[in-house]
């Protein structure tokens, strides 16, 4: 689920929103990080199990913390479908996204 999360924010904007389309969720942009937030949040656990190494671990949070950074009602301009294609966090995420997977693999 870890990595399936990561690919959704990996790819580039429209393939997010259709993406969000195929899940019926299409003006909810923050649907991409309500996903990865319930599965990031059990980065220590899954450590614990030795499904992921620190480094690894790290990565997940990282990114995780970086989105968090600009949710809430008065970043709700990040979360369009319009800032999905523009705004630099967005590129941002992507950029994080990859990089975990990298690490994933």
């Amino acid at each position: 689920m870890l990595k399936d999360a990561l690919v959704a924010l990996a790819r580039t904007a429209d393939e997010q929103l259709l993406y969000l389309k195929d899940q019926n969720v299409t003006d909810c942009i923050d649907e991409l990080a309500l996903d990865y937030d319930a599965i990031a949040e059990a980065a220590d656990s899954v450590l614990e199990e030795g499904e992921l190494d620190e480094r690894q671990r790290d990565c997940v949070k990282q990114l995780n913390e970086f989105l968090a950074q600009f949710s809430g009602k008065e970043n709700a301009g990040l979360w369009t479908p319009e800032a999905l294609s523009s705004a630099p966090q967005w590129e941002q995420v992507r950029r994080m996204a990859s990089n975990c997977l990298s690490q994933l693999s």
